[in-house]
């Protein structure tokens, strides 16, 4: 069970089996959904490849769990988008600061 051809985390993945020499690897099922991926691996003996901190809640709760010596390099670019001409509210900016907070706690782990 992989992300689309398309999605940042299969290209991830297909780049990790090229370098590698490795064919990519072919999924019996494609989503976009990141809780229909969660769910049905939670439920079945398929395997993903999905960024760690989305797994972070059921790898606590014993749910899931990453595959041992298995490791990518690989790492998600995150933006914020805001309107060109109009000035950002008190509550965006303040979401915004929140969002830089946790982004640095988050990098010094």
């Amino acid at each position: 069970m992989l992300a689309r051809h398309w999605e940042l985390e299969r290209r991830a993945l297909d780049e990790l089996f090229a370098q590698a020499g490795m064919k990519s690897v072919e999924a019996q099922i494609e989503t976009t959904s990141a809780m229909l991926m969660k769910t049905i691996v939670m439920q079945s003996d398929f395997l993903t490849f999905v960024p760690r901190e989305m797994i972070v809640w059921e790898e606590r709760a014993n749910l899931l769990r990453p595959l041992k010596g298995i490791h990518s390099n690989w790492e998600r670019h995150v933006g914020i988008t805001t309107r060109r001409d109009e000035p950002t509210s008190v509550p965006a900016q303040r979401l915004i600061a929140a969002l830089r907070e946790s982004a640095r706690a988050f990098n010094r782990r």
